[in-house]
């Protein structure tokens, strides 16, 4: 039987939808027929779940095996995780804390903040005269002084600050102690633009970890970098005799600060001057030795007992001296009033902590 003719192609065949002509060839029909057997061969994409659909403690208990400097760097990979992470932040950090700097968390505290504390208290704090006095723990060329409206300057908070931009400063100077090439040294009275550029830089670090607990937990990482650096530099060293801690491979490669539970030598005393780099090897301030339970008894916080006593000792005097500034306002011909409200307006509005920028420039460990 020989085959008819195909039957002939409607106008309604030739017509797409968007109104071109559809072209109807033996090629096109090659091409298609091409086209759908490649598609055949080709293996079916994979669907990746991702990490979110996991479960909150889940996917909480696999970022806490991470460093600091890990979730840092994870927070830049998308938007939908940096966002997690922030949302995340206090629980996430504090489980970091515990499983890897549980001596250096209570050794390195935060000094509290002027917002969190009573208004009541800011102008006994903020006194003339009591930040006069204060100047015996400003006075060092690597510790850039803390901001008085910004930060608690009760004694237990200022110990704190100096004690977290020593930290940094300390990091940002391993390079130099690793390799030998010797610190400069700054003449008494002098004041060079690279060190106050430094310690500005320093002071913005620790500003960054007042109000970011991943930041914080950063400087404790650092820290212990530059305590496991000193102790391995000084274990080099035949001629030191000195106590230590005991330290091993497994110790440093933990990436946790389980062995300075150890007995090992106490600190002291501050690092007034960069010069005592060279022999510092572990600084773990608030904390001491007990030989009768061998182990680490840690300083309690005192801060609210430093208030305390602030507003005993100079709360009397700041009202004393608004009702002279009344009385002197009043006898020059005013009501007095007003210089008053605005004495005690200045002293109760404190500026917020502004956070540093994400393009400011830090010190080279803290980089890493």
């Amino acid at each position: 039987m020989v085959p008819g003719p195909p039957p002939p192609v409607t106008s309604s065949e030739r017509v797409a939808a968007d109104g071109n002509l559809t072209i109807l060839s033996k090629r096109t029909e090659r091409q298609r027929k091409r086209l759908e057997k490649k598609a055949s061969k080709r293996p079916p994409k994979s669907i990746g779940t991702g990490l979110f659909p996991l479960p909150g403690e889940l996917l909480l208990s696999i970022f806490a095996h991470l460093r600091p400097s890990d979730l840092l760097r994870l927070q830049q990979t998308c938007t939908s995780m940096r966002e997690y992470l922030r949302t995340w932040e206090s629980v996430l950090v504090k489980e970091v804390i515990a499983r890897r700097y549980a001596c250096l968390e209570p050794c390195l505290r935060l000094p509290a903040l002027m917002k969190d504390i009573d208004p009541s208290i800011h102008p006994a704090l903020l006194h003339p005269e009591r930040q006069g006095g204060m100047g015996i723990h400003k006075k060092f060329q690597h510790v850039l002084p803390a901001d008085p409206t910004c930060i608690c300057t009760c004694l237990t908070c200022i110990l704190r600050w100096n004690s977290l931009c020593l930290v940094v400063d300390f990091a940002h100077w391993q390079p130099n102690l690793d390799s030998g090439t010797p610190i400069p040294m700054i003449p008494r009275g002098k004041f060079p633009v690279w060190n106050e550029h430094l310690v500005a830089e320093n002071a913005k670090i620790v500003q960054r970890a007042l109000v970011s607990p991943l930041w914080y937990a950063r400087v404790l990482e650092v820290h212990l970098n530059s305590t496991t650096r000193s102790i391995r530099r000084h274990a080099a060293n035949q001629g030191n005799r000195r106590r230590r801690f005991r330290m091993a491979k497994e110790d440093e490669m933990s990436g946790t600060d389980e062995f300075l539970q150890r007995s090992g030598p106490p600190t002291m005393d501050f690092p007034f001057h960069r010069d005592n780099y060279y022999m510092l090897e572990s600084y773990l301030p608030n904390r001491g030795w007990s030989s009768d339970l061998e182990r680490w008894l840690y300083m309690p916080d005192w801060h609210e007992r430093d208030l305390h006593w602030v507003s005993e000792r100079w709360g009397d005097k700041s009202s004393t001296d608004k009702s002279s500034t009344t009385q002197q306002a009043t006898d020059q011909g005013g009501t007095g009033t007003d210089a008053t409200e605005n004495q005690s307006c200045n002293s109760a509005t404190i500026p917020a902590l502004t956070q540093p920028t994400e393009n400011a420039h830090q010190p080279s460990e803290l980089q890493k």
